[in-house]
């Protein structure tokens, strides 16, 4: 969204941020052009891209993963892309077999329907497929995914690990208690 990135930019510059790369396109699973919905001005992180040009869209460029993260090295992808997430994930296919970044997405099984024509089995599948286990991310921890027993949350994050660093996971879920009760800590031990 354009009035998002001169935002950015000037917080970089005022800030005197030099070691971000604010990149101007739109990440999907083919480089090219798209329309881009514009979300309503209270809702400035709401656009995606749109199935027909109207008057709320814009032209904008779109990439893929492999495309612009080649040659670089990725430990992460963290995304919220109001439903795409399936789109940015199959085009970074390469980038996620070869290096297997750890995965944060948000799971919004209602725009994964409407917005991409994906269902949610088909969706968790991707990750099953690519060996990656499942994690609802909570505030006091994580919970495997149970596709069968889907449930609807408030907080729509996943985080997706490789198989093979399964370990991590007790690491993530304690550092993510500690921190959730670290105002309850200072509440009773320092009273």
């Amino acid at each position: 969204l354009p009035s998002n990135i001169k935002i950015l930019e000037n917080n970089l510059i005022k800030n005197r941020i030099t070691n971000v790369l604010l990149v101007d396109c739109l990440v999907s699973d083919y480089v090219g052009e798209a329309d881009f919905q514009v979300p309503a001005i209270k809702d400035s992180g709401s656009g995606f891209i749109a199935q027909n040009q109207n008057e709320n869209t814009i032209t904008a460029q779109v990439t893929t993963l492999d495309e612009f993260c080649s040659g670089y090295s990725t430990a992460i992808i963290c995304m919220d892309v109001e439903g795409f997430e399936f789109q940015v994930l199959n085009g970074a296919l390469s980038l996620i077999n070869h290096q297997r970044p750890a995965i944060i997405v948000e799971v919004n099984k209602n725009y994964l329907e409407k917005r991409a024509n994906i269902s949610l089995s088909e969706f968790f599948e991707f990750f099953i497929s690519n060996n990656y286990l499942c994690y609802y991310i909570g505030k006091l921890g994580l919970e495997l995914v149970d596709i069968k027993n889907f449930k609807v949350r408030s907080n729509k994050n996943w985080l997706c690990i490789p198989e093979e660093h399964s370990h991590l996971e007790k690491k993530i879920s304690f550092s993510l208690f500690v921190n959730g009760i670290n105002p309850l800590f200072k509440y009773f031990h320092f009273k």
